[in-house]
Parts: C-alpha cells; structure tokens; sequence
C-alpha cells in the first residue's frame, strides 16, 4: 500500500492529518481515526477508553490485513487461470 498523495490535510476539528490510500491502484481507502476525544475523559475511566480504542483500530487493521491477502490470492488466481486458457488456445491455435 501507498498513499494516494502526498499531502495530508489536518481534520476541521484541528485532529490528527487525514490521509488517502490506494490499494493496488484500484481501491482508495479512507479512514479517519481521531485519538484525540471531544471531552476530557477522566483519569479511572481513560485507561478503558484508551484500550478500547486501541481494540478497535488493530481489529481495523487485522481485518484490512486478510482483505489485502484474499485480494492477493485472488489476483494471483485469476492471473494463473489466465495463463492456462492463454497456453491451451496457442496449443489449439
């Protein structure tokens, strides 16, 4: 994966940068994740909010992780198919 441009923009709320990706040059990802909360959260509770954040951008990027595969696997099939029908015509042909 790459970035689709070089430039980041910062969010309108003043957060983290937003940034585009291009997978394969087919497919542009976008995903905003804020670390930054609205309201301060306080001390007994921000250890669980922190974790569950943490939880859910690495269940995000697990799950973006085996789509990449599939799509991988998927291609190289589709590739390998290709080059069978391409080598059984030029035997027929």
């Amino acid at each position: 994966m790459q970035p689709a441009s070089p430039q980041q923009q910062q969010g309108e709320d003043g957060s983290a940068p937003e940034e585009e990706w291009a997978v394969g040059g087919g497919c542009v990802v976008e995903h905003v994740l804020s670390v930054k909360p609205l309201m301060p959260v306080p001390p007994p509770f921000s250890y669980y909010t922190r974790s569950i954040f943490c939880k859910q951008v690495e269940a995000v990027l697990w799950d973006l992780q085996r789509e990449v595969e599939r799509l991988e696997a998927q291609r190289a099939l589709e590739e390998q198919q290709q080059q069978q029908h391409a080598e059984q015509v030029s035997v027929l042909g």
